[in-house]
């Protein structure tokens, strides 16, 4: 009888190619089909809508951008027409008075400007004039005393710093009489800021100042 001779087998070359799984070599989960549910984001909910501005960029809605292209269109049409206008009004004119028209268009264009430069200087003296009378105003109570003049502007800022040293003044006086002043801004205090004169609201600032910065903050 010959013997049997056993030789050692290794079972693992017969095994299959990791069936199970191994955790230490991860695998690619297999990508979502068409239809299929997606799991959310990280920190968000399911349900939840995707963050619309993922880049920190504006992100403009349908509406914005309709409102914006109808708004320019608008102001492309306006454009076009008034240069339409122009060169109809152009065409009916013969060389002379195109020039004479060119030549009003300019001096009027020259002027404005002039005006506008005007009032910018004398703005900036008309509040060099309240700070030096301790009266502190905003650019909307310049609008009221500044003109391109010199001489109105200076004459409307007097008037105002007038007015309120002899308010002061009136208040000062019935004070030492030991009476109590009638405070001009007593029956404007629940009013706005928009909805008072420009003596109202210096007034109100220099007798209730506290009251002035909560009506600013309206």
């Amino acid at each position: 009888m010959i013997p049997k001779i056993l030789m050692p087998m290794n079972l693992q070359f017969f095994a299959e190619d990791n069936p199970q799984g191994d955790p230490k070599d991860p695998v690619d989960p297999p990508k979502p089909k068409d239809g299929d549910p997606v799991d959310p984001p990280e920190g968000k909910k399911q349900g939840e809508p995707a963050d619309p501005d993922p880049d920190g960029k504006h992100v403009y809605t349908d509406e914005q951008v309709n409102e914006i292209v109808k708004k320019r269109l608008a102001r492309a049409e306006k454009e076009k027409q008034a240069a339409v206008d122009e060169a109809a009004k152009l065409a009916k004119m013969n060389a002379d008075q195109k020039k004479d028209y060119e030549l009003q268009k300019a001096q009027k264009e020259r002027d404005e400007l002039k005006s506008q430069l005007a009032t910018y200087e004398m703005g900036k003296q008309a509040r060099s004039m309240f700070e030096d009378a301790k009266l502190s105003v905003t650019e909307d109570d310049l609008k009221h005393v500044v003109t391109p003049e010199a001489e109105s502007t200076e004459t409307n800022v007097k008037w105002l710093i007038a007015h309120d040293q002899a308010v002061a003044e009136r208040v000062r006086q019935e004070l030492l009489k030991g009476s109590t002043p009638l405070d001009p801004s007593s029956n404007r205090k629940t009013k706005s800021l928009k909805d008072m004169t420009l003596l109202e609201r210096s007034e109100l600032q220099r007798k209730d100042p506290e009251m002035y910065k909560k009506l600013l903050t309206k």
